[in-house]
């Protein structure tokens, strides 16, 4: 029963570990992400793409 015990909660911290690193690496993609898709939308409209330290407010017509 014991060595049952200690398979189960080996499995399960294992699980644990490797969803824990999965998710992390998605999350360190995700700022990549979000400007290259920034980027293709603005190409498409015909506009040139700002830079990364300009203030995006100040693309805006208003």
């Amino acid at each position: 029963m014991s060595d049952s015990l200690i398979i189960a909660l080996l499995t399960i911290s294992s699980v644990v570990t490797v969803t824990l690193f999965v998710v992390k690496g998605a999350l360190d993609q995700l700022p990549e992400v979000v400007s290259s898709w920034r980027r293709a939308v603005q190409a498409m409209r015909g506009g040139t793409p700002h830079s990364q330290g300009e203030d995006e407010t100040s693309n805006h017509d208003g």
